[in-house]
């Protein structure tokens, strides 16, 4: 079960990373999200930047490399095209992590966002 845990960890950041999105029409396009500073000391800032208002809703995960959850999930409602929000790390211990970030859309679908981040 690890393993498995592992492996889809891998494959979410490796789609993420060649940017791939999800399926959708002409005029849909996945949110860009963006995380600093990594390496991390103390809080984490993600901006998610939109193209059109679709995506309404955004859950941030910060789990280490067992899939555990670090920090409670952050769950946010997006106003407007740019958004950004603010992870506080400073109680989780130095190491290696994921931030997964998913954005839901008013239809339901969503898109989620994977990077590997380090705290020091």
């Amino acid at each position: 079960r690890l393993l498995l845990s592992i492996l889809l960890i891998l494959s979410i950041s490796t789609a993420a990373i060649a940017g791939n999105t999800p399926a959708g029409g002409p005029g849909d396009k996945a949110p860009v999200i963006k995380s600093f500073p990594n390496p991390v000391v103390a809080e984490l800032t993600i901006e998610v930047q939109l193209s059109s208002n679709n995506y309404n809703k955004v859950e941030v995960k910060i789990v280490n490399l067992l899939g555990q959850e670090m920090v409670p999930t952050l769950k946010e409602d997006l106003n407007g095209l740019s958004n950004s929000f603010k992870v506080d790390l400073r109680d989780i211990p130095n190491g290696f992590y994921f931030m997964e970030v998913t954005t839901t859309s008013t239809d339901g679908s969503s898109y989620t966002h994977s990077k590997k981040i380090t705290k020091n």
